[in-house]
C-alpha cells in the first residue's frame, strides 16, 4: 500500500500541477525533507529506500539504483496508469451469497433503507449477488 501512495502522489501531481502550480513547490519541499537524511541501509525492498529514491528523482538528482529499484520506480512513473476511482472504499476480502428468498428480501430491504437514510453517507457490504435482481 505504501508503494501505491507513491504512484498516486505522482499521478496527482502530474495531473494537478497545471491548475495548481503551488503543488510542484510543495512536492519539491517535501522531497527535500525526505532526502535530507542519507539513504538508510541497503535493503532494496525497504519502502524507505524506495521512497528516498522516488523523491531523489522528483528533485532531478541521480542516485544509484539497482535493476529492481529502477524497475519499480519506472513502473510507477512511466506506465501512464489511470486511476478509475480515488475514493476510499471498503473492499471485502470474502463475499457471501444468499440463497434463501426470505434472507434476500430482508437484506434488500435493509440496504434500501440504509441508502435512503440521509444520515448514512456510504453503504458497503459483502453480498455477492446483491445486483443480480437489478439486472433482470
Amino acid at each position: 500500500s505504501d508503494l501505491f501512495w507513491l504512484g498516486l502522489e505522482g499521478v496527482v501531481c502530474r495531473r494537478a500541477a497545471r491548475d495548481r502550480p503551488v503543488l510542484e513547490e510543495l512536492r519539491r519541499q517535501y522531497a527535500l525533507q525526505v532526502t535530507a537524511q542519507p539513504r538508510q541501509g541497503t535493503n532494496r525492498e525497504d519502502f524507505q529506500n524506495l521512497r528516498w529514491l522516488w523523491y531523489s528523482r522528483v528533485l532531478g538528482r541521480s542516485a544509484p539504483e539497482d535493476a529492481w529499484e529502477k524497475g519499480v520506480l519506472d513502473d510507477l512513473t512511466q506506465k501512464g496508469y489511470e486511476f478509475v476511482s480515488a475514493e476510499v472504499e471498503m473492499v471485502p476480502s470474502t463475499y457471501t451469497t444468499l440463497t434463501d428468498e426470505d434472507a434476500i428480501t430482508k437484506m434488500r430491504r435493509l440496504l434500501d433503507a440504509l441508502e435512503d437514510n440521509d444520515d448514512v453517507q456510504n453503504v458497503w457490504h459483502n453480498w455477492e449477488n446483491a445486483d443480480e435482481d437489478d439486472e433482470e
